[in-house]
């Protein structure tokens, strides 16, 4: 349910990101376990909307691994949603495995 996911993310950001020594670091989420992710096209505006108000100055990297092609469109129209909104400071990619991610997360592109 996306009231649960909304709120497993307000406990990572208040776990983690909150801590200042982690503010610049790059991030890997990954949902390749996650079951059944029932988001509209409102539920996603709003974890977008939500997720890019604990961005910070700092410009780093947002890597979501999924394991299926719905979980993939999903969280491409994250992505979109989220390069249209001009408070993001997140660069953002998708992958469908940790290795492409990692490597994506450590190049310097």
């Amino acid at each position: 349910d996306v009231g649960q996911f909304i709120r497993a993310y307000l406990m990572y950001q208040k776990k983690v990101r909150n801590n200042q020594k982690l503010l610049d670091y790059d991030e890997i989420v990954n949902f390749s376990e996650a079951r059944k992710l029932k988001f509209n096209l409102r539920d996603l505006k709003q974890y977008v909307s939500l997720a890019v108000s604990f961005d910070s100055d700092v410009c780093t990297k947002l890597a979501f691994i999924v394991n299926s092609r719905m979980a993939y469109g999903l969280a491409k129209g994250y992505g979109a949603l989220r390069k249209l909104n001009p408070k993001s400071r997140k660069e953002f990619n998708v992958f469908l495995n940790e290795i492409d991610a990692l490597k994506w997360i450590n190049s310097k592109e």
